[in-house]
């Protein structure tokens, strides 16, 4: 009888976890690896640009700011309250199969300048189908950024700096998650030296270069082909901890009335690693 206990204690004890789920003993955490097919939610984003040496700018083409001026034959027409109501951030998902929801959308922004301390704007969830753009309003307003502008006799330039960080647990590549738009805007009108209109002249624009990390943070800036024989000085620049330095970008005034062009200038640092940008837009009345 002794030997039968036995076999039956035997029998009702846990079968081995080889061909069948795990129970009992065996039981342990299960780990997810990500989905074969995932979404890709982003922005306009510079840094993948800059490292493959491809056109680059800082006016993104995903964040609107103001509307387009229109040159009326005599001097260039702006909306300066358009930004106001209008201003709108671009997201789209890459992938064309699969949804990318739940998708965290971060608007933080500074005044015009590069490395200046940052204020949040607003943070959204989003879910985007399948190749899906999307625009998100920017309800900011002066007492959240403060939009630099100046104001002279000749013309008046302004300008802000905008940033878009975008995150979900399993983006296919969030390399392109990361956007900034730093852009000035100046309009400049002929100088008139006793009466006689010049047409062409050395302008220059102030450039902001600030430091929020604690110790100090060296500047390389380069400025990338233009059409008005731009240049930054100085072009290498060291910013103490807390601190901010500036530099300044020139140019040369073209000759004929109702010209518009872009000057950018990118920040790296004495590795070569990108430190951010801004891109000038001139309009010459």
């Amino acid at each position: 009888m002794a030997g039968t206990r036995s076999n039956i204690a035997t029998a009702r004890r846990p079968s081995s976890c080889i061909g069948q789920p795990s129970l009992g003993g065996c039981q342990s955490s299960i780990v997810l690896s990500p989905p074969p097919n995932r979404p890709d939610p982003a922005t306009y984003s510079q840094a993948p640009l800059v490292t493959a040496n491809d056109p680059v700018t800082w006016a993104s083409p995903d964040v609107s700011l103001y509307a387009p001026p229109t040159y009326d034959g005599n001097s260039w027409q702006f909306d300066m309250n358009w930004f106001l109501n209008r201003a709108l951030i671009t997201v789209r998902n890459r992938s064309n199969s699969v949804p990318a929801v739940n998708t965290v959308v971060a608007v933080s922004g500074s005044e015009l300048g590069i490395g200046l301390p940052r204020g949040p704007i607003f943070t959204q969830l989003v879910s985007l189908a399948a190749g899906e753009v999307r625009q998100l309003s920017v309800p900011f307003e002066y007492t959240i950024i403060d939009i630099g502008s100046d104001v002279g006799a000749h013309g008046w330039e302004t300008g802000l700096a905008l940033f878009v960080d975008i995150s979900h647990p399993y983006d296919a590549d969030t390399d392109n998650n990361h956007g900034e738009c730093v852009t000035a805007l100046m309009l400049r009108k002929p100088l008139i030296p006793g009466g006689e209109v010049v047409l062409f002249g050395i302008d220059t624009l102030a450039i902001k270069l600030g430091n929020t990390t604690g110790s100090p943070k060296n500047y390389a800036l380069s400025i990338l082909p233009n059409s008005v024989s731009a240049q930054v000085a100085p072009a290498q620049i060291t910013v103490a901890a807390g601190d901010v330095q500036t530099a300044r970008l020139s140019f040369t005034r073209p000759l004929s009335h109702g010209v518009s062009t872009n000057v950018t200038l990118i920040a790296r640092d004495p590795g070569g690693n990108l430190l951010g940008g801004m891109t000038v837009q001139l309009f010459f009345d």
